[in-house]
């Protein structure tokens, strides 16, 4: 049984091991296919020298720098699989997600920096996390390539203060 797994109540299947065979591969199969590094490897085709996505290709050597922004309560293994896909190719990026979601070791996502902040209400690191993303949004050049990859609590995890 995956790890995932153990926050499910699964007490009613004990009285019949036969059942809880059949049934527990099929749930970690259904877990297994919704693992965000998962999705975002279904959904992009790394190649060699080009990144293809939804059927469009992009060709690395095209631009000056590729940056990644990384915001959400899945945005660790979301953005873990972009560095794995591009390996060196990756320049640099923010990884914004809820405590308690980030790497163990944050360098462990390198040349991503990770900020952990408070959700669903914001704090003063999830502030400040977000001005240095639009910080490096900003910085963004007309041949620089942003990926970008949300998930949920994205929204409350990127907000800032009007004033």
């Amino acid at each position: 049984m995956s790890s995932t797994m153990t926050s499910l109540d699964l007490d009613f299947l004990k009285p019949d091991p036969e059942r809880r065979g059949r049934i527990l591969p099929i749930l970690d199969a259904a877990l297994a296919a919704v693992e965000p590094a998962t999705v975002v490897n279904r959904a992009v085709d790394w190649q060699e020298d080009a990144l293809a996505v939804a059927g469009k290709r992009y060709a690395l050597d095209g631009f000056e720098r590729v940056v990644a922004l990384a915001f959400g309560k899945a945005a660790t293994p979301m953005a873990q699989a972009v560095r794995d896909g591009l390996g060196l190719r990756l320049d640099h990026g923010l990884v914004i997600t809820k405590y308690g979601h980030g790497p163990g070791d944050p360098a462990s996502l390198a040349p991503l920096a990770v900020v952990e902040a408070a959700h669903p209400t914001p704090d003063a690191q999830g502030v400040a996390a977000v001005r240095r993303a639009v910080e490096t949004i900003v910085r963004l050049g007309p041949n620089d390539l942003l990926i970008t990859l949300i998930s949920g609590g994205g929204s409350a995890l990127l907000t800032l203060p009007a004033s």
